[in-house]
């Protein structure tokens, strides 16, 4: 639905995800969170514009799982986006290749970054990370 734009589909699958799982009951009595719902709904927020509330959910993803790697990755998309975020956009990318440094993707995202501001040396130590990473990768 989101990939089509059809924001209310969106909002019908959504809630009724939210009546299903996002609510349910741990073995302890305490109410759980579902990660699934909690992504979807960032992505929901996101495509409405609602950019902060969408950076809570991912920040409380990272909070509960530091490991969590789309969370990390939708913080940084986020982040790109938004006129004069770049700088903490690029931070928040180094600081996920330092803990996920078989990241090709994400390798080849900090050698983009390092080409728009004309970090030439920056850009071509992340294309040989690249290429280190994933030798046999023709692309």
């Amino acid at each position: 639905a989101l990939e089509e734009h059809n924001l209310d589909l969106a909002k019908q699958v959504l809630k009724r995800i939210r009546d299903d799982v996002a609510g349910s009951t741990a073995k302890n009595g305490e109410t759980t969170t579902s990660v699934r719902y909690c992504k979807l709904l960032a992505l929901c927020l996101e495509s409405e514009e609602q950019y902060d509330h969408a950076m809570k959910i991912y920040n409380d993803m990272l909070k509960e799982n530091p490991s969590n790697s789309y969370a990390a990755k939708r913080k940084y998309c986020l982040l790109k986006t938004q006129i004069g975020q770049e700088k903490e956009a690029r931070d928040l990318l180094n600081s996920y290749l330092e803990v996920n440094g078989m990241d090709v993707g994400a390798w080849v995202e900090m050698a983009k970054s390092c080409l728009n501001i004309c970090d030439y040396k920056g850009a071509a130590y992340c294309y040989e990370e690249v290429v280190l990473t994933s030798p046999l990768d023709a692309n």
